[in-house]
């Protein structure tokens, strides 16, 4: 499910990949991978403060997650 989502990320269907981030959440709460890519797909499809939100919280959680401050960097410019 997560190299769909990114597979639809790459092909620009956010809507997709929301959808596959998000069933992969379903099968692991805990996927930092999905995670990140639900914010990718959140932030593409034009919703770039809860990409920022669900950022803040991974990293909050996952302080030493390099991938996860870039991210929220991006998001936080894009703002």
């Amino acid at each position: 499910l997560v190299l769909f989502g990114e597979s639809c990320l790459n092909e620009f269907q956010p809507d997709e990949a929301v959808c596959a981030f998000r069933k992969a959440l379903e099968v692991d709460s805990r996927n930092t991978q999905a995670k990140i890519g639900l914010a990718r797909s959140l932030h593409q499809s034009g919703k770039t403060s809860e990409a920022i939100v669900r950022m803040e919280v991974l990293v909050e959680e996952n302080p030493n997650l390099a991938e996860g401050w870039i991210q929220l960097a991006r998001f936080v410019v894009a703002e």
